[in-house]
């Protein structure tokens, strides 16, 4: 069960945590990083509409008390010291004053954060209502507590379509939450990773990505030795002439880069990477000069190939499974495929002027 990279759900108590940091002015801001890595394609953010409505609610909420707080000053004494220090205009201050401007910002921060994250979208109708009311007359968890019962649906919705998504989708899941009734329900989940913040979350994914490099280069010449059983098991054919590889003389990896991460699960990581390498080739190629054409037949009939020794230097794609234990050289590793399984492709005349 490997996904193509790390896929990640905040609930609402996170976003609070972060203070809504859309902005991401400071560099080092767990939500900036996250849309970073997001951005490079390394992992996938998910939300569904409970989050969305509790965020945009909390956040008209901190709009109110951000025109309490300007008013307030604005009636205090003196309160022209006080503008006059933050260098505001009364235009300036009435604007911001006005509720729709506030809420309008910082709503389009958040929404702005959500289209640059490229965001994918988890179906709240999915949660079967009757198993919701089920749990809530059972007292169930979220629905334990009998004070607050009544206020835990959004929770359990919520809860309850990251299940029912990761029951039809075959990947696994990075969620955070502060939630007691969210740790309770999904840690023990094993298609669920759990994580109080936001920063342990990114701890472990950059842990994983850095950790599949460590060991690759920490087992060079084991995965050399494996990539070359690999290369030389795959199928080769000529792109600009007829004719064969009839054997592969000498394989010689060279650079290995570019090593991504595509998914973890159980104790191994399942990465990508390049290598830059040299091969060796021995081919048989048509050779019109020791072949004629039968009229008849309407075919060429070749007398004596023509054997050629090629050197073709190769960026070569490979994918590697890596079963880590508590020491980065104590691994196992398999390359799963080298080329995406496809046949390599060789360009003889290229190669030969």
């Amino acid at each position: 069960m490997y996904s193509d990279c790390f896929h990640i759900f905040l609930d609402t108590s996170e976003f609070y945590a972060l203070k809504y940091d859309f902005t991401g002015e400071n560099s080092n801001s767990a939500l900036k990083i996250l849309k970073d890595i997001c951005q490079e394609g390394k992992a996938i953010f998910y939300i569904n509409h409970i989050i969305i409505n509790e965020v945009v609610s909390d956040l008209k909420k901190e709009a109110s008390i951000q025109r309490k707080v300007l008013k307030d000053a604005l009636t205090s004494s003196p309160k022209s010291s006080f503008f006059r220090f933050l260098n505001l205009e009364d235009a300036e201050i009435k604007k911001r004053l006005s509720k729709v401007d506030t809420e309008e910002v910082y709503i389009k921060e958040f929404e702005t954060y959500l289209k640059d994250i490229k965001y994918k979208m988890i179906n709240i109708n999915a949660v079967d209502t009757n198993d919701m009311f089920r749990r809530y007359f059972h007292e169930q968890a979220p629905f334990a507590n009998k004070q607050n019962k009544k206020s835990e649906f959004p929770d359990a919705y919520a809860i309850y379509s990251i299940l029912e998504y990761l029951k039809e989708n075959d990947i696994e899941m990075i969620v955070v939450s502060r939630d007691n009734d969210w740790r309770k329900i999904l840690k023990t989940n094993p298609k669920i990773t759990y994580k109080e913040s936001l920063n342990d979350a990114l701890g472990y994914i950059n842990e994983n990505l850095f950790i599949a490099e460590e060991c690759i280069f920490e087992n060079r010449e084991r995965v050399n030795d494996l990539l070359i059983r690999a290369i030389e098991d795959s199928d080769f054919y000529l792109s600009d002439e007829e004719g064969e590889v009839d054997s592969i003389k000498e394989i010689m990896p060279r650079d290995i880069y570019d090593i991504d991460v595509l998914s973890v699960m159980d104790g191994s990581v399942l990465a990508s990477g390049l290598v830059r390498t040299e091969m060796t080739l021995d081919l048989s190629v048509f050779d019109h000069d020791n072949s004629y054409y039968d009229p008849e037949d309407k075919k060429w009939f070749v007398i004596n190939d023509r054997k050629l020794t090629l050197n073709v230097d190769e960026i070569v794609y490979f994918e590697a499974l890596i079963t880590i234990n508590d020491n980065p050289k104590d691994v196992e590793i398999e390359i799963l495929n080298v080329n995406q399984n496809m046949p390599f492709t060789v360009q003889v005349y290229e190669n030969i002027y």
